[in-house]
């Protein structure tokens, strides 16, 4: 009796399936693991190329500064409606800009020079300036360097002031 006492045993165990799912856990999760891990293998030498493809490409762009009064208000350029003198209009403003922006009229060096020329005038600017309009104008013309060196990728220097901050300071903004 005791034989068959113990076979009932085994068979209840052997039948038993409480714990089955853990080891379908283990096998499921292991599985997942070891796919991650080749996928990593693999994918690991494409993504070090990319990423330093990315980083050079990066390296070689040069930021270019914000003109123009934006949407949301922040940054700010010369616009035809933003002109300082009140002998500059529209036309000027759009040759002006034109002529700035051509690499075959102004240079980098050259518009760097220009740039430094006006902010030496702002800075040096005096109420015989201001009333003559020579102030405003060089407010204006160094909104539209700014523009051409925009959009000849060329840094705008450090010249103590820039078209912002003069027209700001101008218009009392």
């Amino acid at each position: 009796m005791e034989a068959g006492k113990n076979f009932s045993t085994i068979s209840t165990f052997a039948s038993d399936e409480n714990g089955a799912i853990t080891v379908d856990w283990v096998v499921i999760t292991s599985a997942v693991v070891g796919l991650g891990m080749a996928t990593t293998l693999v994918v690991s030498g494409g993504v070090e190329n990319l990423a330093e493809d990315t980083r050079n490409a990066l390296a070689n762009i040069s930021v270019g500064v914000t003109f123009g009064q934006e949407e949301d208000g922040g940054g700010f350029m010369l616009t035809a409606e933003t002109l300082t003198s009140w002998h500059h209009n529209e036309s000027w403003f759009n040759a002006t800009t034109t002529n700035y922006s051509d690499p075959n009229q102004w240079s980098a060096e050259q518009l760097v020079a220009q740039h430094e020329a006006m902010a030496e005038i702002i800075l040096s600017a005096n109420p015989n300036d201001i009333q003559s309009g020579h102030y405003q104008n060089a407010i204006d013309h160094m909104g539209a360097i700014e523009i051409g060196m925009a959009a000849q990728g060329v840094s705008v220097p450090d010249s103590g002031v820039d078209f912002q901050t003069a027209y700001e300071s101008f218009h009392g903004s």
